[in-house]
């Protein structure tokens, strides 16, 4: 066993020890305070983290689940902003809109910060809020009557915030007539358990008067690794190549070694491959064709205190239907972009993570099932379609929107069936897959569902969810499923059917258990189980509908006509 490995075996076993001694709680369990991290430097110690792919252990550190959005971002309204502000405090963000290339001339920043008078989202106001203008000035001239906005809530106190949130934008690019790419591409990665900007749909007044359609995107910055990471939010924020956070600090050595030539291990100690590796391939099935994975810079790269660095997405309305529909899910880049950046082509060097990359794949295709996007468009549509009608300042017709608007629903059907039959060349098959054990057929299904309905889908699939009935099943089984989706898969063991009692999903009494350490250790809300990849596929207890999670179902196995 090579030295290095064995060092991080015993860091390992050290912190799941370490782990292990903390109190049990209902949902997930507190993690204590990392021996590996430095709080005062912000640094990880590499030995932490794992020496290769097909490890069997599983990373020490919480699994990524991120806190709710700010109710700014409630998917089910659409947002209304009022602001009041000076008539010549107006012209002047106009001004700087129209004629950006003389600010720059004259060595200002036409993206200077202005006072507001009002800020007001339903019943509450502020009065020290700021705005700026956003976006890529050179294309400022294709949307010459549509501006674009940051909010900012802590110019004039850097403490100040609004529900929650230091900034906001309200984002309108003049190439996307669809006016909600960016919100499907975030609903999507969201999804998908990709770290992503919370986005909705927004209505500007000015002064009184309708300004405009907008989406309305969260601010990556602290506030967002809050949300998102937790007690890890100290580390590097990086857009692109630009410090966002402990600026005070020149080292950016981290991301220098991020954008440097890696090798497969090397990209093992830098990175969590399977953060990465989730998150190309959000990119990827979209795709998103202004991102990482085509070789774009739309992106930020934090520096998780414990995962190592971490890729989040940013700008996505350039996404779906600018691409072409058979856009390789692996080798297809833009012809304007930077090519296949390091960590990408280090992890593809290993097959093992090429493997892992394409479930992941076959994971996300199951999310953008036609209905499920369809569905989402359609929602999106009927809670915006006045405000656009309505919206004089945007720079193309209705419609045109609405033409566009029906691409989107063609590209979504027609890029789904591409990388359906992709999967299919490559052995994959969407939906689940199936392992065929002691005459029984096993699903593995990939969609995300509560417990009673992943049991009313192996019901409609001729079977039942899946409990091991003795210890060979259960090590088989545990060991295939965290080896498809490094995540819990719901089982059939239960104690709802016969209150009091673990039973399987008919309801008949368990001769089988194999309970993690401490477990069960719910309250009487926590009904379910779950094979827990942080116990090495070992059983836990959890609350039915409280989580959303892949399934294993048990049926005979099909009769071939």
């Amino acid at each position: 066993m090579p030295h290095r490995l064995l060092r991080n075996l015993l860091v390992v076993i050290a912190w799941s020890i370490a782990a292990a001694s903390c109190e049990p709680s209902g949902r997930r369990t507190e993690v204590p305070d990392n021996p590996f991290f430095d709080d005062a430097t912000g640094d990880v110690s590499l030995d932490a983290i794992s020496d290769g792919a097909g490890d069997s252990w599983e990373r020490p550190y919480p699994e990524f689940e991120p806190q709710s959005c700010s109710p700014l971002f409630n998917q089910d309204e659409l947002v209304i902003y009022e602001i009041e502000i000076e008539p010549h405090v107006w012209l002047a963000l106009q001004d700087r809109w129209l004629n950006w290339s003389t600010y720059y001339d004259q060595g200002q920043d036409p993206k200077d910060w202005h006072p507001l008078l009002e800020f007001r989202y339903k019943t509450q106001t502020i009065h020290d809020a700021s705005i700026r203008l956003k976006g890529n000035v050179q294309n400022w001239h294709s949307s010459p009557d549509k501006m674009q906005f940051t909010f900012s809530f802590r110019e004039e106190d850097s403490n100040g915030r609004f529900m929650g949130l230091r900034k906001v934008h309200l984002d309108a690019p003049h190439n996307d007539p669809t006016m909600i790419r960016e919100r499907l591409a975030a609903s999507f990665l969201a999804e998908f358990q990709v770290p992503t900007p919370c986005v909705n749909s927004a209505a500007l007044y000015v002064n009184g008067e309708y300004y405009g359609l907008f989406s309305n995107v969260e601010f990556v910055d602290k506030e967002f690794l809050k949300r998102n990471f937790g007690q890890y939010s100290n580390g590097n924020l990086y857009k692109y190549d630009e410090k966002k956070t402990n600026e005070s600090s020149p080292d950016t050595s981290d991301l220098d070694a991020f954008m440097s030539e890696m090798t497969s291990d090397e990209a093992e100690e830098l990175l969590d491959v399977e953060m990465l590796l989730r998150f190309l391939a959000g990119e990827a099935i979209m795709p998103q064709n202004d991102g990482y994975f085509v070789g774009g810079t739309n992106f930020y790269v934090y520096h998780h205190p414990a995962w190592g660095m971490v890729m989040i997405p940013w700008d996505m309305d350039y996404s779906f239907e600018t691409a072409p529909v058979d856009a390789d899910p692996v080798s297809y880049e833009v012809p304007w972009g930077l090519g296949k950046w390091p960590a990408f082509r280090a992890v593809m060097a290993d097959p093992v993570h090429v493997s892992r990359y394409k479930m992941l794949l076959a994971e996300g295709v199951d999310l953008y099932g036609v209905d499920s996007l369809r569905r989402r468009i359609d929602g999106f549509v009927e809670q915006t379609a006045a405000y656009v009608e309505e919206d004089q300042n945007k720079p193309f017709s209705t419609v045109d929107h609405l033409i566009q608007l029906e691409l989107l629903r063609i590209y979504v059907d027609d890029r789904r069936e591409f990388l359906v039959q992709w999967l299919r060349d490559e052995g994959i098959e969407i939906g689940h897959q199936e392992l065929v054990s002691g005459g029984w057929s096993i699903l593995f299904g990939y969609a995300r569902m509560t417990w009673q309905a992943a049991q009313d889908d192996c019901v409609r699939k001729g079977g039942e969810l899946f409990v091991p009935g003795n210890q060979g099943e259960q090590d088989e089984i545990a060991a295939h499923a965290m080896g498809l989706v490094k995540d819990n898969w719901w089982i059939g063991a239960n104690r709802h059917l016969v209150p009091g009692t673990w039973t399987d999903a008919t309801g008949s009494v368990l001769n089988f258990t194999a309970w993690g350490p401490d477990q069960p250790n719910g309250t009487e809300e926590q009904q379910c189980v779950v094979l827990d990849t942080g116990m090495g596929g070992l059983w836990n207890d959890k609350e039915c509908d409280g989580y959303s999670l892949p399934y294993i179902c048990r049926r005979p196995v099909p009769t071939k006509q």
